[in-house]
């Protein structure tokens, strides 16, 4: 009998979440989740988890008739983050490190809980992080890095903190030429074109894709002219979880900004569940 793959529970709550983006029937429901699971079976033994969890999403996506069941979901989180430009504002003008205060805001904003929240109770989430320190704090090391690289690749995480990551990356901008990388096709809250051009990215920094589909940043996938760019940058900033967990053995240096949500994530840092981190992978 072939082993279930260890991430199975995880990938089904994917699914299900997925599902109830678009109808609240539970035979949908049932249905697609057993379409799904078993696209993502029937894949080879070798797989990673974030390759499962993509065939398990696109056969889930196939099964509800839909290119991106998060694509209103993504909308709201991202208006509810702009609603809070007078207090983002407030935030880095008080600050004594502008470039500081705007890696930790856009550390602040990475994570699923505060995914799920409005504007106020955002506000009051944000808020609450931006007064806890990192359980890891490689910001002047990053600060260091940022002022002798001429060129910067940012790697997007999610639909609503790309609004907050805008803040940062108009710093980067004082000393590099920033590309954003977003996702090529909607997969879960990824951030897509559609959501930089919300966010008002594509006005300050080019903003291209991986050139194919992908959950994280897989570089087997990715195309050559990519890797080439990836090689090539100065300088390589990650945010969140499945960014930080497909660049583990990228061979190269990559800042990581991300909230240490899962128990597995955590232990690999040596953090709590639901620190937030400033790391480095691959350090050299």
């Amino acid at each position: 009998m072939r082993p279930v793959p260890y991430c199975l529970p995880e990938i089904a709550e994917m699914i299900f979440a997925a599902a109830r983006m678009v109808s609240e029937d539970v035979f949908i429901h049932r249905r697609v989740i057993a379409t799904a699971l078993g696209a993502a079976l029937a894949n080879d033994d070798e797989d990673s988890p974030q390759e499962l969890a993509l065939t398990a999403l696109r056969a889930a996506y196939k099964a509800l008739g839909v290119t991106d069941p998060y694509e209103n979901e993504k909308a709201r989180r991202n208006r509810a983050m702009l609603g809070l430009e007078n207090f983002i504002n407030d935030y880095l003008t008080t600050a004594e490190s502008a470039f500081a205060a705007s890696v930790r805001l856009s550390l602040a904003a990475n994570g699923e809980k505060i995914k799920r929240l409005g504007r106020e109770e955002l506000e009051k989430e944000l808020s609450a992080r931006l007064m806890i320190k990192p359980a890891i704090d490689k910001i002047t090391t990053l600060a260091v890095q940022v002022a002798k690289s001429p060129s910067v690749m940012f790697i997007a995480g999610c639909a609503g903190e790309i609004v907050a990551d805008k803040f940062l990356i108009t710093e980067l901008r004082h000393h590099a030429k920033v590309e954003v990388v977003v996702a090529a096709k909607p997969i879960m809250g990824r951030a897509t074109l559609a959501d930089a051009e919300m966010a008002g990215l594509t006005e300050i920094a080019t903003v291209t894709d991986p050139g194919a589909d992908m959950l994280g940043l897989s570089l087997g996938r990715a195309a050559a002219e990519f890797r080439r760019r990836f090689a090539a940058a100065d300088l390589v900033i990650a945010k969140g979880a499945f960014n930080w967990q497909t660049l583990k053995d990228c061979n190269r240096e990559v800042f990581c900004l991300v909230q240490a949500e899962g128990a597995s994530i955590a232990a690999e840092l040596n953090v709590a569940v639901g620190d937030g981190v400033i790391t480095v992978l691959n350090d050299k």
